[in-house]
C-alpha cells in the first residue's frame, strides 16, 4: 500500500528542495525580524491605535457628556447686608414614625418669621425617597407625600436658604431611578445646590466668613462628635466654620486653629437628627436620641466685627438674639 504524502503549503526560498519553508516557518521568520506576518487566516490583524489618539477620543467623549449634564458648583459666594443668624439643618428624616415633625415645623416657622435669618440645608430632609429596605415599614408618609412635604418646606423657605447639600436618603439613591430628587432644590429655594463637599464664602457686611460644609465629612470617633470637622480642617485649611450632618451626633465646638504665622478661631458644627431611632440604629446598638441631642444648630455672624456666636437650639437661638422670651 503506497504511503500517503502530507502536503504542506509554503514557499521555496531557493532552487533546492531544502529551501522550502512552511507557512508557519515563514510567519516565525517575519516575527523574528520584527515584521508583521502577511499570511493571515480568519480576522485580519488589528494594528493598535497610537496612545495619543486613544486618549483624545476618550477625552472628547467626556467633554460631550459634561455638556449634557448640569454642572453642580463646589464654591459659591453669598452676601448678607447685616448681622445674620444661620440655622444649620440636616437629617430631618421627614416621614419616619420616630421623627419629631413638630420640631421641623417650629424651626421653619421661626426662620420665616425672623429678620436676617437664613438656613443651610445639610441633606437627608426626608427618610424614604428612593430608599428601600427595612426603613420602608417604619414610614408614616409614602414617597410621594414625603416629596410634596419637602417641596413645600423649600417653597416656604425661598429667599431664606443660603445653600443646600444632598444626603443619602434624598439624593444619593436617586441614581437608582435615573433622577436626583434634589434636582429642583435651586428652583424651589433660589439657592445653589452642592453635591459632596462645598466651600461657601459668606460676606456679612464688611466681614467674610469661610464655610466648609457637606452632608457627610470623612472621619469618625466614639470620643469626639466633631471628629469629621477637625479632620476636614486639616485637609482644607482656612475655614471659619466647618459643618456637616449624617452621623446624627450633635456637637458644636470653637477653638483656635494654628495657621502659618497666626491663629484662627474655627467653629465646628455637627447637626443632630430629628429621628430618635430606627430599626437600623437599634440593631447596630445605638441608643435612642434624646431631646438635647436632636435638631439643628444656630450661628450668629456679626457684620461690624468678626465673631461667631453659637446656640445648640435653632428656635432658642433665634429668640435669644431677637430679645424674645
Amino acid at each position: 500500500m503506497p504511503r500517503e504524502r502530507l502536503i504542506k503549503s509554503g514557499l521555496f526560498t531557493g532552487s533546492k528542495p531544502e529551501s522550502f519553508r512552511t507557512e508557519g516557518q515563514v510567519r516565525l521568520d517575519l516575527i523574528n525580524r520584527g515584521e508583521l506576518p502577511t499570511l493571515t487566516r480568519g480576522e485580519p490583524v488589528k494594528v493598535p491605535q497610537p496612545l495619543t489618539r486613544r486618549l483624545i477620543q476618550v477625552q472628547e467623549r467626556a467633554d460631550q457628556l459634561k455638556k449634557t449634564e448640569p454642572a453642580a458648583p463646589n464654591h459659591v459666594t453669598v452676601t448678607l447686608p447685616r448681622t445674620s443668624v444661620i440655622a444649620f439643618i440636616g437629617d430631618q428624616h421627614i416621614g419616619h414614625k420616630n421623627t419629631d415633625h413638630r420640631r421641623v415645623l417650629a424651626e421653619v416657622e421661626a426662620i420665616k418669621a425672623s429678620p436676617d435669618t437664613y438656613a443651610v440645608m445639610l441633606g437627608d430632609s426626608v427618610d424614604g425617597i428612593f430608599w428601600g429596605g427595612e426603613s420602608g415599614g417604619e414610614q408614616v408618609a409614602n414617597m410621594d407625600e414625603q416629596r410634596q412635604i419637602r417641596q413645600q418646606m423649600f417653597r416656604e423657605l425661598k429667599g431664606r436658604v443660603i445653600v443646600g447639600f444632598g444626603g443619602e436618603h434624598d439624593s444619593k439613591w436617586g441614581g437608582k431611578t435615573g433622577a436626583d430628587p434634589m434636582g429642583d432644590f435651586t428652583e424651589l429655594t433660589d439657592a445653589p445646590y452642592i453635591q459632596g463637599t462645598g466651600e461657601v464664602e459668606i460676606n456679612v457686611g464688611e466681614q467674610r466668613y469661610n464655610l466648609l460644609a457637606g452632608h457627610k465629612l470623612r472621619g469618625s470617633s466614639i470620643y469626639n462628635n466633631n471628629h469629621p470637622q477637625f479632620r476636614a480642617d486639616r485637609e482644607v485649611a482656612g475655614a471659619d466654620i466647618i459643618a456637616s450632618g449624617h452621623t446624627h451626633r450633635k456637637a458644636v465646638t470653637q477653638q483656635p486653629a494654628r495657621r502659618f504665622g497666626h491663629a484662627q478661631l474655627v467653629t465646628h458644627v455637627s447637626v443632630g437628627t430629628y429621628k430618635t431611632q430606627d430599626r437600623y440604629s437599634q440593631r447596630e446598638g445605638y441608643p435612642e436620641a434624646k431631646e438635647e441631642q436632636m435638631g439643628g444648630i444656630a450661628l450668629r455672624l456679626h457684620a461690624d466685627h468678626k465673631e461667631v456666636e453659637v446656640d445648640t437650639s435653632i428656635v432658642g437661638g433665634i429668640r435669644k438674639w431677637l430679645g424674645l422670651k
